[in-house]
């Protein structure tokens, strides 16, 4: 497993079990400058509740993700995405790990106990090589009651895979700003095996961002014409 505590501590880490590498912005690579895209306006509103999960979507692309050909999408209320039909509750933990639900397959932009019943929404959309999932604006159940002072809001981003086999890349965006509130992130195929980027306290600036790659050399197998392709098909 591996363990960044913050953003700022590192630009890369990897490869965990699985052979997923990372890399944040303090990486050199100009590859997510600007890196902010609104998708609100354009995908699907999947939905604006609490402890719940929803079927996105099911892929007409490879999508590869510790080994494993994933088809379906899934979206948890509690900033979470994940592979399997099951709900993953708001009681975040480490990654790997065996988690209260059992889920193994599991990504999690920010996994915290969010509420957007009154406040904030959940959208997706797929294109030919890639889905985007945003977290718009959400506030912490904590917030709802007068107990904190941030919403989330995050995108993932899931690449297809280059050959059908190899696994897909993934990104974290963000576009929050707090210090120290409750949550973790990052990712796991199983309970033995995947990546803690953050955990317990989260740190998070507008602009930061995570990739999340099987490959060494990630900014020459993805061009930086395909962030550009991404933002174009957005806005």
């Amino acid at each position: 497993m591996l363990l960044a505590a913050g953003l700022c501590l590192a630009a890369t880490g990897g490869p965990d079990g699985g052979g997923y590498y990372w890399y944040d912005q303090e990486e050199s690579h100009t590859f997510f400058a600007d890196n902010w895209i609104d998708i609100s306006s354009t995908d699907t509103l999947i939905g604006s509740a609490d402890d719940t999960y929803w079927l996105a979507g099911s892929l007409g692309f490879d999508f590869v993700f510790y080994g494993e050909d994933r088809d379906d999408v899934y979206i948890g209320s509690n900033g979470v995405v994940y592979f399997v039909d099951m709900y993953l509750g708001r009681g975040f933990t480490h990654f790997p790990t065996l988690n209260s639900c059992f889920v193994d397959s599991v990504t999690a932009p920010w996994w915290c106990d969010l509420d957007a019943t009154d406040e904030g929404a959940i959208y997706y959309q797929e294109f030919d090589d890639h889905f985007v999932v945003m977290f718009d604006n959400i506030p912490p159940w904590e917030d709802t009651k007068g107990k904190a002072a941030y919403n989330v809001t995050a995108i993932l981003i899931g690449w297809e895979s280059t050959d059908g086999s190899t696994d897909s890349d993934l990104a974290f965006l963000y576009n929050s700003s707090c210090e120290e509130p409750n949550g973790s992130i990052g990712m796991q195929g199983d309970r033995s095996t995947g990546t803690e980027l953050q955990y317990m306290p989260i740190t998070c600036e507008p602009g930061d961002w995570y990739l999340l790659t099987t490959s060494d050399a990630p900014f020459s197998a993805i061009e930086e014409s395909t962030w550009g392709q991404i933002k174009a098909s957005v806005e």
